[in-house]
């Protein structure tokens, strides 16, 4: 990660967690800090599938901690671990076969 990439992404994150600490609101506003963190530092370094798994893992996380009754933590965790792999499988066998 470049050093522009780090300095807004984690200049963003401190912003957020200013916020949090002010409004004294940590939960479930931490969810959402981390989430805005890691979508931006990814969609900074261009990495657009991470991106997209970030967004939907925090997403789904927010959704589990607000509204238990819609989305149980038992559909986020297999879903979150899913994602895990498929972006490692990519990793491998699609980004390694272009750089070839």
């Amino acid at each position: 990660m470049n050093k522009k990439v780090e300095n807004i992404s984690h200049g963003a994150l401190f912003i957020g967690l200013g916020v949090l600490a002010l409004l004294d609101s940590w939960w479930p506003g931490l969810i959402i800090v981390l989430g805005i963190f890691f979508t931006l530092k990814n969609a900074l370094s261009k990495n657009y599938f991470k991106m997209l798994i970030s967004v939907l893992s925090f997403v789904g996380a927010y959704i589990c901690v607000q509204y238990p009754l819609m989305m149980s933590w038992s559909f986020v965790l297999p879903f979150a671990l899913f994602a895990i792999g498929a972006e490692k499988l990519f990793k491998e066998f699609v980004l390694r076969r272009k750089k070839s």
